[in-house]
């Protein structure tokens, strides 16, 4: 019986197979990094906003206390929103006025 010639196949075959792919962990490594990074600078920007909010509504604060404890109701009634005085007047949703004893 005689065998028959075939030919071979040649092409070149690298001795290890990880050399011709690229690592799909570097990838996942990169995609954390890069989620870690917005999620801090998002973290930053929520801090100092209520920081900056706080500040400003503790002046507001400290404003309407010295208005009101000096008894400029006309002036916070001028400087709130026109939601608080819709429908009804200032003076209207005081109450009856007390009576003294």
């Amino acid at each position: 019986m005689a065998k028959k010639l075939t030919t071979l196949d040649l092409s070149p075959v690298p001795a290890d197979e990880s050399a011709t792919r690229p690592p799909k962990r570097a990838l996942w490594k990169w995609s954390l990094v890069v989620t870690v990074a917005v999620l801090l600078f998002l973290t930053w920007q929520c801090g100092s906003a209520l920081h900056t909010g706080g500040a400003l509504s503790d002046k507001a604060v400290h404003r309407f206390h010295t208005q009101l404890n000096g008894g400029r109701y006309e002036d916070i009634c001028q400087e709130a929103d026109e939601s608080f005085s819709e429908g009804e007047k200032h003076d209207d949703g005081a109450g009856p006025p007390l009576r003294s004893l």
